[in-house]
């Protein structure tokens, strides 16, 4: 560790701007699956000297994706934070909230609104409720009217598929009802000489159980076979 540490050392303090050799020895011990550095010596010493690139790859292989996002935007890098804020994607919820920090910085610098939107639509979590706060207030409700409407229509099929669903569950319960009713009519003929068909002894004799095929078994029985059956 020692020795993965002086060099970390020697990449961060180098007097030149270009911090490509650290990046690629971080993402090297990562695709590695092994670090020989001390994380929170690695990220002290990224900070001092303003390698962000390398700070927030390490904050991003330590889960810490908040914080990657948060420093890939104090230094204006929204490129960074949004492919930062797209790794937890089996996180929806943490993958929004990174998406919004990246789109509240991505409307307080675009000079247009549509190329605001068109680079927020990488992110197919965001809906235009959750961006127009961030807009200024002067901005009209014109420049959104495209947005808008693919919003509403999108709401409107997803209104009629919940319809198709509720329709469906609403047909179903209709079935279950009348099968449920069914059951109070329905009814088996026992004749007196009728036997189990796994004993073969009398059915009358002690407590059976009659299916709708007509097969008839004593409980007992039928119990131990299934039972048997199981294992």
């Amino acid at each position: 560790a020692a020795v993965h540490n002086t060099l970390l050392s020697m990449y961060a303090s180098h007097p030149s701007n270009d911090e490509s050799a650290l990046l690629f020895y971080l993402e090297t011990q990562s695709q590695a699956h092994e670090q020989n550095y001390d994380a929170d010596f690695a990220l002290r010493l990224c900070i001092q000297h303003k390698r962000v690139r390398s700070c927030v790859h390490i904050y991003s292989a330590m889960s810490q994706y908040a914080s990657a996002v948060d420093l890939a935007l104090k230094y204006d890098d929204v490129e960074l934070a949004a492919i930062v804020a797209d790794r937890p994607d089996s996180d929806a919820a943490l993958r929004k909230k990174l998406w919004l920090k990246v789109a509240k910085k991505v409307i307080a610098q675009s000079t247009g609104i549509k190329a605001a939107i068109e680079f927020l639509k990488r992110c197919e979590l965001l809906r235009i409720e959750d961006l127009i706060p961030f807009f200024p207030d002067f901005v009209v409700i014109d420049d959104f009217k495209e947005e808008i409407c693919d919003a509403l229509e999108e709401y409107s099929r997803h209104i009629d598929s919940l319809k198709r669903e509720m329709d469906e569950s609403a047909r179903t319960a209709t079935h279950v009802k009348s099968d449920i009713k069914a059951l109070d009519q329905r009814y088996a003929i026992v004749e007196p000489g009728e036997r189990c068909y796994i004993c073969r002894l009398p059915l009358l004799s002690r407590q059976f159980f009659v299916f709708p095929c007509q097969h008839a078994f004593h409980s007992d029985c039928l119990g131990r076979r299934v039972v048997g059956q199981a294992g």
